[in-house]
């Protein structure tokens, strides 16, 4: 998700990075990945961290809070997935009524 999210600045960007040499694009491309690591990373190894159940909780609900992410379930995917594995192969589900 923070991939997509900074290939699409950087592809809003793209007319202000025109003049830049490819080494200086290549740097932008470096920067940004960089900084997108350095503050997810701490988080990833947090998660990791060997604590009790609560304590997980809370960092999943802080970091909920600061992303806004909901669970596939509540996007509406995953009722899409599991009704395309019961469907014969090389059939494609219908979209539902709600995303019509």
């Amino acid at each position: 998700m923070a991939e997509k999210i900074r290939r699409s600045e950087t592809e809003k960007m793209e007319r202000k990075l025109q003049g830049l040499h490819v080494k200086e694009r290549e740097a932008v491309d470096k920067l940004t990945r960089h900084i997108i690591d350095q503050v997810f990373r701490p988080v990833y190894y947090s998660m990791k961290d060997d604590e009790d159940v609560e304590a997980k909780k809370n960092k999943i609900l802080a970091l909920k809070n600061m992303f806004r992410l909901e669970p596939v379930y509540k996007r509406g995917m995953l009722a899409a997935q599991e009704e395309a594995k019961q469907l014969p192969p090389g059939r494609q589900a219908l979209p539902s009524p709600a995303s019509a």
